[in-house]
């Protein structure tokens, strides 16, 4: 079946949408490194902990983004929805569908439950638990000043000098972006050549 100029316009511009989304995921990860720089320079570890967090964050949104993508393409395509059915049953998906459509609008926990329902990277998405739930502690204590905020900006610089899962979430993050272009790039592939 050929591919009418209407949908090879909008294959291109779902093409466009995903290096678009990593670009702005590198420059995000660029300009988040930086700032962490600063802040650690400066001796702002509560700060550095809360960058570090949409730093996160950011990158898996932008994991999102690009499924989201790939769901465009396959049905401008013709092939049937690679996210039909990642829900155990009729209101998990329907959570699911409820959700992924406003994930950039959603909380980390969120995300992540979106992102273990599209992939099989339960490793990324186990440490991406473990990390929400800190931050989601730390964050909260920080601002209901029931602890010194002396003592949590050392826990935060000793909790991100010593873990570097922060950064391997983030690059776990852009290699899931890339593979998800390159199945979007399959998908297109396979439809030029039947």
């Amino acid at each position: 079946m050929a591919i009418s100029e209407e949908q090879e316009k909008n294959i291109d511009k779902a093409f466009e949408a995903a290096n678009a989304s990593l670009a702005i995921m590198q420059k995000g990860i660029r300009d988040g490194r930086e700032r962490i720089r600063r802040l650690t320079e400066a001796g702002f570890h509560i700060e550095r902990m809360m960058v570090n967090s949409q730093l996160v964050e950011h990158a898996v949104k932008n994991v999102l983004h690009a499924f989201k993508l790939k769901r465009e393409v396959a049905d401008i395509l013709g092939f049937p929805d690679p996210y039909s059915k990642v829900g155990k049953d009729e209101k998990e998906q329907k959570w699911f569908e409820d959700n992924f459509g406003r994930f950039s609008r959603l909380s980390l926990g969120i995300v992540v439950r979106l992102l273990r329902m599209t992939t099989h990277a339960n490793d990324l998405a186990n440490k991406l638990e473990e990390f929400n739930t800190y931050r989601q502690e730390f964050i909260h204590q920080a601002f209901n000043g029931t602890r010194e905020l002396e003592k949590m900006d050392e826990e935060a610089n000793e909790y991100l000098t010593n873990n570097d899962a922060l950064l391997e979430m983030v690059m776990a993050s852009q290699k899931l972006h890339a593979q998800v272009q390159r199945e979007i790039s399959a998908l297109y592939q396979s439809r030029k050549i039947s």
